[in-house]
């Protein structure tokens, strides 16, 4: 028997994905039955899916097998809405969307023409129509992720004849051809979109074949399925528990996982937009100049480490909890490491992996990074940091905030950053604010759990000539003294985990999980809660009716 962990169900390793449970009829089902995965009720879901401009461009590369420079700096494609780039709200193709993909299309065939030893590999040394056949055939399964048809390959090969009389006079009939050829299987509905068909026209489908590979693949790969993927699909492999769970393995194991992994974090914690912070030095002294591009580089040495590699636990509570950083020489004043803590911060381009003062740091929350970025450049801003906090980190439900505006923070007479907040956000009302004290409510509480940190992220024990409160209580956490005690508590919750394990699931879906949806995004939290490294948890929603079936609108 093969057993898919924590899930509560045993099946056979020579199972189908996808048989339905002899003991539940389709009527009382909630949802579809997959093998050793918790029931849901599915959201109904389209049966096309566009590609991201990203998976697009990697799809291209890969097919075409060239370096990353062969789709460098084209814009094929929108992107979704939300933080993750994979969320299907804003996928639309328009006449603008189209022209844009089709200048990316001409431009990176322009490029495949421009490289003769890609091209010879491309056309197997072939002259003319054999050329076409031969591009058209090596590369046409990685386009359409499936083998090309009889008929899709004389499609393509239509393109090509119908073009060789179209050239411009004294131009290059041959290769005008092939480049309109592989403009065309760029921009061929075949890659622009995958289909979730599934098996059957009932309510519920489940995903089999080249359709779950193909979904698998941009999921934990960012790109197409390669060939090896492909023939277990064709296969029937995937369509087996053993053969679909040793694919999931493989997958998360390799290499084109790491990327996604890092990539997730980025996005969910918009660690991009680090990258241009800017500090005045004469307001802040340990400030200078490049210290956006320096703190995001550290944090996405941080995520390798802890997510990639699978150090400090190799999970959420690592990520919440480790003081381990990666430093240069600027980055170690700020953080007020001594240079003395690693022999490679005698070298200023060199990065070193060191412990961050205790009592100062504990994982990404409390990195200068993210909490410049959560600041008004001038003093903390409480109020975003606690929006951000309850929202992508603590789980906290906030009540709709009333429709007012607020004078600045920034003036008053109050001596310190916390007191000027409390002070113009006392009669806001609705429980949404609160102090920590005697004013309910988790904004504040949750914001000024951070006024140990400055605008530009830097540790300070004073504000306005008076000690940094950093004090509060909340439910559930109860009392705490500052950031570190904060986030111990909130490393412990299950509703901070199910936070992490609702991104996750966002980001593969390409859409939020309904409530419905919620068992196995709970399942996945309880492995998160309990350890389980990350790659784990994400396993745990592949492995499942959220990721294997679909349903159709009613």
């Amino acid at each position: 028997t093969f057993a898919l962990a924590g899930l509560g169900f045993v099946v056979s390793c020579t199972g189908t994905i996808g048989a339905a449970d002899d003991s539940v009829s389709p009527a009382q089902s909630p949802g579809p039955t997959i093998p050793g995965s918790a029931a849901v009720d599915l959201s109904a879901t389209p049966h096309l899916v566009r590609l991201t401009s990203t998976q697009w461009l990697n799809a291209a590369r890969d097919a075409f097998g060239g370096s990353e420079a062969l789709s460098a700096g084209l814009k094929p494609l929108p992107e979704g809405g939300g933080h993750f780039d994979t969320l299907s709200s804003k996928f639309v193709i328009g006449e603008a969307e189209f022209s844009a993909m089709a200048a990316a299309a001409d431009q990176l065939s322009a490029r495949v023409l421009a490289n003769s030893t890609l091209l010879a590999q491309l056309t197997m040394g072939a002259q003319g129509k054999a050329a076409a056949n031969a591009l058209i055939r090596k590369v046409g399964r990685r386009i359409h992720r499936a083998t090309l048809t009889a008929d899709d390959v004389q499609d393509y090969e239509s393109v090509y004849v119908a073009s060789l009389p179209t050239v411009d006079p004294g131009g290059d009939a041959h290769r005008f051809a092939l480049g309109q050829v592989i403009s065309s299987m760029l921009q061929s509905p075949n890659f622009v979109y995958r289909t979730e068909h599934g098996d059957g026209d009932s309510t519920y489908a489940h995903l089999k074949g080249t359709e779950l590979a193909s979904k698998l693949s941009f999921a934990l790969w960012n790109t197409s399925p390669d060939d090896g993927l492909l023939d277990a699909a064709e296969k029937g492999e995937l369509d087996t528990v053993s053969g679909y769970t040793a694919a999931v393995d493989t997958m998360l194991n390799d290499a084109r996982a790491n990327a996604v992994l890092v990539r997730f974090h980025e996005s969910m914690l918009s660690t991009s937009d680090i990258s241009t912070i800017a500090r005045n030095s004469a307001q802040f002294p340990k400030a200078y100049n490049g210290m956006g591009a320096d703190m995001a580089e550290e944090l996405r040495r941080f995520v390798k480490l802890v997510v990639v590699d699978g150090e400090e636990g190799g999970n959420w509570n690592g990520l919440l909890k480790s003081r381990t950083a990666f430093v240069n020489q600027n980055l170690a004043k700020l953080y007020d490491v001594p240079l003395s803590a690693s022999s490679d911060l005698n070298d200023p381009s060199k990065w070193a992996r060191v412990s961050l003062p205790d009592g100062q740091r504990a994982g990404i929350p409390t990195r200068a990074g993210l909490l410049a970025l959560k600041s008004n450049g001038i003093n903390p801003s409480s109020i975003r940091r606690g929006v951000f906090f309850a929202d992508s980190i603590a789980c906290v439900s906030l009540k709709a905030l009333e429709n007012k505006v607020l004078p600045t923070f920034d003036s008053g007479s109050e001596t310190t950053n916390r007191k000027r907040v409390e002070a113009k956000t006392k009669g806001c009302g609705n429980g949404c604010h609160g102090n920590g004290r005697d004013v309910a409510g988790p904004i504040g509480p949750l914001g000024f759990a951070f006024e140990s940190y400055d605008a530009a992220g830097i540790f300070r024990t004073s504000d306005g000539g008076e000690p940094v409160d950093s004090s509060g209580k909340l439910e559930p956490f109860g009392q705490f003294s500052d950031a570190i005690g904060l986030l111990s508590k909130v490393a412990e919750t299950e509703a901070s985990h199910g936070c992490y394990a609702r991104e996750w699931a966002s980001y593969l879906l390409g859409r939020k999980p309904s409530a419905g949806e919620e068992p196995v995004v709970s399942a996945a939290a309880q492995k998160s809660l309990t350890g389980a490294k990350v790659r784990e948890m994400i396993r745990t929603l592949v492995l499942s009716d959220l990721f294997l079936a679909r349903k159709n609108d009613p």
